[in-house]
């Protein structure tokens, strides 16, 4: 993904393809076996394949792709940027809290 930064994303697109995931053992963990276009093709594939012979499971998943065969999955969840020029203040505050006068005095910054 960090090849697309910054570059105009025009010839891209989200598209919802389909995550088959096998189980490895009965505490979660899984395998990712393959991504799908066809929710119906990826369930089959999974029949029987996973831990103890139960079936995979199948997850939606948001895939960010420009030929529709290679892509990046996109968190579908919104974030939000955190407000950064409050963060840089408090942090420079604590650092100069560290400073003896002297410090402070040479480095010119009181």
């Amino acid at each position: 993904m960090k090849d697309l930064i910054g570059k105009n994303l025009a010839d891209w697109r989200l598209e919802i393809w389909y995550e088959l995931r096998l189980s490895t053992n009965e505490r979660g963990a899984y395998d990712v076996a393959g991504y799908f276009t066809d929710k119906n093709l990826a369930n089959s594939t999974g029949k029987n394949q996973a831990f103890y012979g139960s079936d995979g499971k199948v997850a939606e998943v948001l895939v960010l792709t420009k030929d529709g065969t290679t892509g990046f999955i996109v968190n579908g969840e919104q974030i939000k940027l955190r407000e950064q020029a409050t963060i840089r203040a408090e942090a420079i505050a604590r650092a100069k809290s560290k400073l003896t006068a002297e410090d402070k005095k040479l480095l010119g910054i009181e």
